[in-house]
């Protein structure tokens, strides 16, 4: 006999699933169609997507060492012939319905009544640290995405113990790491999380760590045995190991500490710079995670946490407890390694801890409804909608760009030598005109004096490697300049920079087309 209130379940479930879905693809169509350009490292991945297209596999992974991102983005253009930005833009878009559903499955564990499930679809929908990546080509949703597909698989073989589930787990998290290689770490710290279990025999735990790790280790048995492997070309590796060696980051950071001995503090305090530098790497990923997390939704946790309810099944919070911990950790390791920190990384995390604070926050916000509360519901649907708009109005207004890019690239004459000192400026350049040999240099205003660009610096159809010292050796300048940039160059001995096209927005930023007058 059929149980009807399960299938009821199953059928809201489906709903909100596909709701989200749906929603998820609409945000991410307008980001993608109100966009104005290119990001820069999106410049990076389509450049090695087109060497890939061409055959340079070995160019490819030179150009980058964990080059998946960019063969599924030209096996996808190869299948589609859809144009490489869009097929890159395509799957990004793609990569959030995934991401998005997987959050819904994972809170699908945590609530069982419809309700709250849909509480917790529009908390996940509006989540600034996913809405602000969504017209971006990088690698990261891909890595958001199949992680936490992977995290759901893991969270139900926690309960289950079924080999499926624990085969999924491992086959979403290779996948994940195929983004990113910091999934390494997750791939081999999460299942440990069975040896904290109280309630399971030693015999059980080695019985589903094996089910957890079986995949993972057939994989890294028969990497040796595939046709043309070449480990030189996964250099990418080696830096995983550098994180696990303690030893070398100790070294790191204690030639920083001796840099703020020297350099910033005075004799009093010379002997804490260890210390310091450490407590502020700390308070520096606190105030990155609070600054990602944002305010409007440390504002939501507040109005509703007083009213939510108490939290009855341990297993999945703990687990979420632990798994926040492995990424913190994961980046502070990083941060004492590299000692900066970019905000996507942190993404992964914000989602840990949105999925941490989401039973509080959405029993909260069940509890106000009920009680029709209609302030502080007022209040939660104002910072919900500050976030949509603040993403749908994101300040970006570089237009200007492209624009001045293409019209060069109409203007200036074949075989001319060109100068960018902005990657989408390089990108649209290129790709409109390869007739023409462009070189990037990140300069923020021309100093005539100061000119180096080394090898491998200029993009031709033959791979120029030619070697510039002075602005004279080139035809064209196209700069981006900020709007307190200098515009009009002035002249040096034996050349001028005349104008010939500019565009700007409307915070005056330029893009000017200077031609090099000999």
């Amino acid at each position: 006999m059929l149980n009807l209130d399960n299938n009821l379940e199953r059928y809201n479930l489906t709903q909100i699933r596909v709701f989200t879905a749906i929603a998820s693809l609409i945000f991410s169509m307008y980001a993608v169609y109100f966009d104005d350009i290119i990001n820069k490292d999106g410049v990076l991945y389509l450049k090695t997507a087109e060497l890939f297209l061409s055959g340079n596999m070995d160019v490819a992974f030179v150009s980058y060492n964990w080059p998946f991102y960019s063969i599924i983005i030209a096996f996808f253009q190869k299948i589609t012939s859809i144009p490489l930005e869009l097929s890159a833009l395509i799957l990004t878009s793609i990569f959030f319905v995934i991401l998005t559903d997987a959050l819904i499955l994972i809170s699908s564990l945590i609530f069982s009544v419809p309700r709250q499930l849909k509480i917790s679809a529009l908390l996940i929908l509006c989540f600034m640290p996913i809405l602000d990546y969504r017209d971006y080509i990088i690698r990261d949703p891909g890595y958001w995405a199949f992680s936490c597909l992977a995290l759901y698989h893991f969270m139900v073989f926690i309960n289950s113990s079924r080999i499926i589930h624990g085969t999924l787990w491992q086959i979403f998290m290779i996948t994940a790491t195929s983004f990113r290689i910091e999934g390494v770490f997750l791939l081999i710290i999460v299942p440990l999380f069975l040896l904290l279990s109280k309630k399971l025999r030693d015999e059980m735990v080695v019985r589903r760590l094996i089910t957890c790790f079986f995949i993972s280790i057939t994989f890294l048995a028969a990497i040796p045995f595939i046709e043309g492997f070449n480990i030189k070309q996964f250099s990418k590796i080696y830096l995983v190991l550098n994180y696990m060696d303690l030893d070398f980051i100790f070294k790191q950071f204690t030639i920083s500490a001796e840099i703020l001995e020297h350099q910033v503090l005075n004799k009093y305090s010379a002997e804490y710079a260890g210390f310091i530098l450490f407590f502020g790497f700390v308070v520096l990923l606190i105030y990155k995670v609070f600054e990602g997390f944002s305010i409007s939704y440390i504002v939501i946790f507040l109005a509703s946490f007083k009213n939510s309810s108490q939290l009855s099944n341990n297993l999945y919070y703990n687990f979420l407890v632990y798994f926040f911990i492995i990424n913190l950790l994961i980046l502070f390791v990083f941060l004492l390694k590299a000692h900066f920190i970019s905000s996507r990384y942190i993404v992964l995390t914000l989602i840990n801890l949105l999925l941490l604070l989401s039973f509080y926050m959405v029993t909260g916000i069940e509890r106000l409804y009920l009680n029709k509360n209609k302030l502080l519901l007022a209040i939660i649907t104002v910072c919900l909608s500050y976030n949509l708009l603040d993403a749908a109005t994101m300040s970006r207004y570089k237009s200007y760009i492209k624009d001045s890019s293409l019209l060069s690239a109409q203007k200036i004459p074949e075989k001319s030598i060109v100068l960018v000192n902005n990657m989408a400026a390089f990108y649209y350049l290129t790709e409109k005109a390869a007739h023409l040999t462009v070189c990037f240099k990140k300069i923020e205003k021309i100093d005539m004096k100061e000119l180096e660009l080394k090898k491998y610096s200029c993009k031709t159809e033959k791979n120029s490697q030619s070697y510039h010292k002075s602005y004279i050796d080139f035809d064209y300048v196209l700069l981006v300049l900020k709007n307190n940039s200098a515009e009009n160059p002035s002249n040096s001995d034996g050349f001028s920079l005349e104008k010939i096209i500019q565009t700007k927005n409307t915070k005056e930023d330029k893009a000017i087309l200077y031609k090099v007058v000999k």
